[in-house]
């Protein structure tokens, strides 16, 4: 496997491509997404893991679909979001994220496909005590969403007023999904897969993607959002929980846990 590039480095490639309007998607391979599709390993386990994140478990019949979803955004991405060294020397699932990455999505993927680290955008916030890196700006996504005329996002957190007046953002089109139960108690409403999932395909067809910002945060199943953002002309960042830390909530690292406050970077 090749080396990752850097923050800075992906930084660039992603100014590159809004201003210049290049259709463009980033996902990211992290613990959920190796843990489904090596999940024959651990079958029961695996079930029981997703059923205590999200509220219930997927019938067989949607892992497979969910997998080849998955199989796909990371094929016709542009940069993969990729386990760092520290991942790698783990002692859970984490450690064998090459193996089923090769396996399950293609050898050759992993040398030919740019890589960055998972964490990038917890970089992008610019705090060393979670990315572990040093970075050129307080907050890359300053950089990015300053003055936008359009963002359009995926996410569990309604962040609309928050990001129009952190970001001075003109129009904001968002989709709020499920959330995961884990992390966020209350909800009574529609499962995110099938039955957001299935909507929020037709969502992208009705808004404008061409040349904007396109922010993702929905675990796995999420991850084809990025392609069908970037198929209709958009820049699809992959953003997992930085949604969470916008919103004030803590879902990953230590002190994690239904409904806990984290405001540290809360819009």
């Amino acid at each position: 496997m090749k080396e990752l590039i850097n923050t800075e480095s992906y930084f660039s490639i992603l100014k590159n491509a809004l201003d210049n309007k290049i259709p463009f998607a980033n996902v990211r391979y992290s613990d959920g997404e190796l843990m489904l599709l090596n999940r024959h390993q651990y079958y029961e386990e695996y079930q029981k893991a997703i059923s205590k994140l999200i509220g219930y478990a997927h019938s067989e019949k949607e892992n497979v679909e969910l997998s080849n979803y998955l199989i796909r955004s990371l094929k016709e991405c542009d940069v993969i979001g990729f386990p760092t060294e520290r991942h790698l020397n783990r002692k859970d699932y984490f450690r064998d994220s090459i193996n089923v990455f090769e396996n399950k999505v293609g050898k050759s993927l992993l040398e030919t496909k740019l890589l960055t680290s998972v964490d990038v955008y917890y970089n992008f916030l610019g705090d060393a005590k979670i990315a572990e890196s040093q970075c050129i700006y307080l907050d890359y996504f300053e950089e990015l969403l300053k003055d936008q005329d359009t963002v359009n996002y995926i996410s569990c957190r309604n962040l609309d007023a928050e990001l129009k007046a952190k970001y001075n953002i003109k129009n904001i089109n968002s989709y709020i999904i499920a959330p995961e139960s884990k992390f966020t108690s209350g909800y009574t409403g529609e499962r995110h897969y099938p039955t957001q999932f299935h909507k929020i395909e037709e969502w992208i067809k009705t808004i404008p993607c061409e040349g904007n910002i396109c922010l993702v945060g929905g675990g796995v199943i999420s991850k084809i959002y990025n392609i069908w953002f970037k198929e209709r002309g958009g820049i699809s960042l992959d953003i997992g929980a930085c949604f969470d830390l916008w919103a004030g909530k803590s879902t990953r690292g230590k002190g994690r846990g239904v409904d806990v406050i984290d405001e540290t970077y809360k819009l």
